[in-house]
């Protein structure tokens, strides 16, 4: 006897309650308020480096446009990819797997035209490393490879090491995204970004009147001994040509790194738990507790580690080896990666390494080992978007849970519910899975 869900209406089993319209424009609107809310801190955040986000024009017409436009691509991806779902068990009669395929690739590629052609890579890698980590579980669930312990940590701390490397060495080979990235989290040694600029200069006005509160309380002989302990480091720094640091030598270098990128952790969870809810004081008020909990002071952490142990690491490879080059910037980002331990993420660790396979990547094609392909950042946007609706759809227990989330929030709330609705379906059609 023929399975009759497989032949259920959309109305039934994508959008129930809505007619195949009224669905696709309501999802329209609400992903588009939900992506706005999940955009402006992110561009927020990606700006704190500059100082023009203190200038009101940049805002105004450069940022909020470009959240604006952002907010639309996601939210016409989601709207079409339900039209044009509806249109596939129309058309066919019943639901057939390559469809939930096929309408989120149309959608996808025409949603990315929407977006800034500057974005473009950027959002290509993001979900290819989404796309291939789902093909990891899908292959893991049918038993075809194993999981390996501890193999997140192990790739992090790898592609951290090449990500080091490649900034200190080849920096061309990475895209403007990951430069922006790298100086924002861990900073730059030869171009301190403002917020640095800020955090050494408060470091040093509290390191200089604790020293003059001390030179002023001790005896004479106590100052002699700090004024000449002073001058032979200072002595020391000059004849020593490995590092340099400016004033002060490794040691405020080292800290100034640490403190730049734990404050920044904090102002980042700060960013996520206040921005999207300035609208709404009730519910601000609530998220000040959740600012005390550990998850916040764990990104700090990982940060701050980051930043300040990545130049620790470099300053004693100098040290040891008498010399600078790239070996020292992979070990010391091969071993800082090890702060993963701080804030765990299997999303954050896929991310990092998707944008070191993307410098191997460009270095292969700068060395001619191999060769680009025309709109290869449109068509593999598309497929893996395509793969990942299909996916999340058909066996959502194989989606990385925060992808999951991340649907139903740039979503507008709606993929629950559709992923719900379609359980009698995907039950229908034998693919083994679970919704979650």
């Amino acid at each position: 006897m023929v399975n009759q869900s497989k032949f259920l209406s959309c109305e039934k089993a994508l959008h129930p309650g809505f007619s195949c319209d009224g669905a696709s424009a309501r999802i329209l609107r609400d992903a588009f308020v939900s992506a706005a809310k999940i955009y402006l801190p992110l561009f927020f955040i990606g700006s704190l480096g500059s100082k023009k986000i203190t200038d009101w024009r940049y805002v105004a017409f450069r940022l909020i446009p470009n959240v604006l436009r952002s907010s639309l691509f996601i939210s016409v991806i989601g709207s079409l990819w339900c039209r044009l779902a509806c249109v596939g068990r129309n058309q066919f009669g019943m639901h057939y797997r390559i469809s939930y395929f096929i309408a989120p690739f149309i959608a996808s590629w025409i949603g990315i035209i929407i977006e800034k052609k500057e974005r473009r890579h950027e959002l290509a890698v993001y979900v290819a490393n989404q796309a291939v980590e789902a093909i990891w579980r899908v292959l893991e669930s049918r038993g075809v490879v194993k999981q390996v312990k501890n193999g997140i940590l192990y790739l992090f701390c790898i592609s951290m090491g090449f990500l080091l490397y490649f900034q200190k060495n080849e920096p061309s080979l990475l895209s403007g995204s990951t430069r922006t990235l790298l100086r924002l989290f861990i900073g730059a040694e030869s171009f301190p970004d403002a917020f640095e600029q800020r955090v050494e200069r408060i470091y040093f006005k509290i390191t200089d009147f604790v020293s003059s509160k001390i030179l002023r309380r001790k005896p004479t002989s106590r100052r002699k001994k700090i004024h000449r302990i002073d001058s032979d480091s200072h002595s020391e720094s000059k004849s020593n040509q490995i590092c340099f640091h400016g004033r002060g030598g490794c040691a405020p270098y080292i800290t100034i790194g640490f403190l730049r990128s734990f404050l920044l952790g904090v102002v980042i969870r700060c960013l996520f738990l206040f921005l999207p809810f300035l609208l709404t004081p009730k519910k601000l008020g609530k998220q000040v507790p959740k600012l005390l909990e550990k998850s916040s002071w764990s990104l700090a952490m990982f940060l701050g580690i980051l930043g300040g142990g990545s130049r620790l690491i470099q300053c004693a490879l100098r040290r040891i080896r008498g010399t600078e080059d790239g070996l020292n910037q992979f070990i010391a980002g091969a071993i800082v990666g090890l702060a993963f331990k701080f804030n765990q993420s299997t999303e954050v660790a896929m991310y990092v390494a998707s944008k070191a396979a993307e410098s191997i990547y460009f270095m292969m094609v700068n060395r001619g080992l191999i060769k680009p392909f025309p709109h290869g950042e449109t068509i593999t946007f598309s497929a893996a978007t395509g793969f990942l609706f299909f996916v999340a759809l058909l066996e959502p227990q194989n989606v990385r849970p925060s992808y999951r989330k991340f649907l139903t929030r740039a979503s507008g709330g709606w993929w629950p519910s559709i992923a719900g609705a379609f359980t009698p379906v995907r039950k229908a059609i034998g693919i083994p899975s679970t919704y979650v």
